[in-house]
């Protein structure tokens, strides 16, 4: 695995930035509403009347935070584990689900929507989650810093004899993007023991094949 741990650190350090990014969100529309109940409160200690509707869409909106929250904490904690729990099955739809919801932000602020289609039943793969991630992460990510005009990103998981194949789509990539992206994937795909595919034409579609 050391050929793709320093890249691995990199892309730790990036999905861990963009979670923390979005609980310091969390954290500031709590602390905003925090703010307006404690006005809300003073002036009910000086004699205006409180406005239990106003306190209703306060309390809901603090809820409605904790419970983003705690999604972005339990998918940190299943990606923080994929690092330490390198080795047995890997449940792929769990892993993908956990890897896009992550990617999200990043997803948003390139202002294109990702789309995700999986089979309900899948094999149990016996590859590394963590190196997984890593790989369509870096395939995202080719299709996230082009200057080509957004369309939106497609991935799609298709059930094989003995394996998987998860197809992307995403806006052309030209010559150089695709040489960078293979350069990139190699160690990858070697830690992966997976087979790269891909097509072009005005979309590019790259297909990651892995054996169970």
């Amino acid at each position: 695995m050391a050929s793709s741990l320093p890249n691995g650190l990199r892309f730790f350090g990036r999905i861990m930035a963009g979670v923390s990014h979005e609980l310091n969100n969390v954290i500031t529309v709590v602390e905003e509403v925090a703010g307006l109940l404690d006005d809300l409160i003073l002036l009910a200690q000086r004699g205006k009347p409180l406005k239990l509707e106003r306190l209703a869409l306060q309390t809901e909106k603090i809820h409605r935070q904790v419970a983003r929250g705690k999604a972005l904490v339990k998918h940190m904690n299943r990606f923080s584990h994929s690092v330490d729990e390198r080795q047995g099955g890997c449940n792929l739809r769990q892993e993908l689900e956990n890897l896009f919801a992550l990617s999200e932000r990043l997803v948003n602020q390139k202002q294109t929507t990702l789309e995700f289609s999986c089979p309900d039943t899948l094999p149990t793969l016996s590859c590394d989650a963590f190196v997984l991630k890593h790989t369509l992460f870096t395939c995202l990510m080719a299709f996230l810093t082009t200057d080509t005009p957004r369309v939106p990103l497609r991935v799609d998981v298709e059930s094989i004899d003995r394996g998987v194949t998860i197809h992307l789509t995403g806006q052309g990539l030209d010559a150089e993007a695709l040489d960078r992206l293979r350069e990139e994937l190699d160690p990858l795909l070697q830690d992966l023991a997976a087979s790269l595919n891909v097509s072009t034409s005005s979309d590019t579609t790259i297909s990651l094949t892995i054996s169970g």
